[in-house]
């Protein structure tokens, strides 16, 4: 694909971790981007980013989910979806609208006005049953056609009985399992998923920081600096990651395939760079940033992984959008996400 400023791509969520360096990647390739984003969020935008790139335009929305859209998608080639509530920031039924609703209305008025391509903002956990921890050590291979099961009744009478995160995970499970059943019935939609597991790394350049509170999957790491050294290390999360700028690469390469109308669901595309435990990230901090020692959990109160680490087949990450090794080792990856927390958190204190 010809990347030129007359081409104008959407992204939905631009003020966001995964959205603005997705949004960074577009504009640096040249495209002509509209960055999404609600209130002030969107007037850092405009004061930042936008008066860096002449590419940059910025668009206030207040409610994705229910907002009209056609004068941010009038014209756009491609809309990139990011936007999507926060672990533990809405209850069930608000979580349930904010993803599921959401994503059909951008992709309901994206057809409307003529867009070609959506990318989606998936999520790698939708390969399992929400918020089911032992599926993540089971050693069973996760491919694109495995799916978790959840009903919009279940979420939505059952589900503030349940944890935050399994809420994330069912209101995310049934907003991917909507769209793709909107392509399958609106061939005019090219669609395609990427489903990254927890999403670590800096922030993107020249983008407005982001409050510590809304730093996502990056908090799983930052936690290990947070309380007195010597302390019990925190319940073990999935351990499989990615780093966030593969992850923007890979909605970027997205748009280059072409579709697929006998079977939509293979432009699905399952990301996954490895795994590491918290002990492992307390060892490398311990030998490569030894300011930080008297901040990290007691090594010897560790436990060891409750069972083999579960695997992803990638293989059409690297056959359809041409990706081969992660940008950088996790060790890499953590290191420079902490980095760039600490930094962080002196200037927002």
């Amino acid at each position: 694909m010809a990347k030129s400023t007359d081409q104008i791509v959407v992204v939905t969520g631009a003020s966001g971790f995964i959205g603005s360096h997705i949004a960074f990647k577009l504009l640096e390739s040249g495209f002509t981007v509209r960055l999404l984003a609600r209130g002030q969020k969107a007037d850092r935008l405009r004061n930042t980013v936008a008066k860096k790139y002449a590419n940059a335009q910025v668009v206030t929305v207040t409610d994705i989910a229910s907002d009209s859209l056609s004068a941010a998608f009038q014209g756009a080639y491609a809309v990139m979806h990011t936007a999507s509530p926060l672990a533990g920031r809405a209850d069930a039924k608000s979580s349930l609208k904010s993803a599921v609703d959401g994503s059909l209305n951008v992709l309901k008025q994206a057809e409307q006005c003529g867009v070609k391509k959506v990318v989606l903002t998936a999520t790698w956990a939708n390969t399992m049953e929400p918020g089911d921890p032992t599926e993540y050590w089971t050693g069973k291979v996760l491919t694109p056609n495995d799916w978790g099961h959840v009903t919009t009744e279940e979420l939505e009478n059952e589900g503030d009985k349940h944890d935050a995160f399994w809420i994330y995970c069912a209101s995310k499970l049934l907003s991917e399992k909507a769209c793709w059943k909107f392509a399958e019935e609106h061939p005019n939609i090219d669609l395609a998923t990427i489903n990254p597991p927890f999403v670590y790394g800096p922030y993107a350049p020249g983008f407005p920081p982001i409050p510590m509170m809304e730093i996502g999957a990056n908090y799983l790491l930052y936690q290990l600096l947070l309380g007195e050294k010597g302390r019990p290390f925190p319940l073990q999360a999935a351990p499989y990651y990615c780093d966030v700028r593969d992850v923007s690469e890979a909605h970027v390469r997205a748009l280059e395939v072409p579709p697929a109308p006998k079977d939509v669901e293979s432009k699905r595309f399952l990301m996954c760079s490895g795994q590491f435990l918290h002990q492992d990230v307390v060892r490398l901090l311990q030998e490569k940033r030894p300011a930080l020692k008297d901040r990290l959990p007691a090594l010897e109160m560790a436990l060891p992984a409750p069972g083999p680490f579960s695997t992803t087949d990638t293989s059409r990450i690297v056959k359809v959008l041409k990706m081969q090794a992660p940008i950088a080792p996790w060790e890499t990856t953590v290191l420079e996400t902490l980095d760039a927390l600490t930094k962080a958190e002196k200037e927002q204190a």
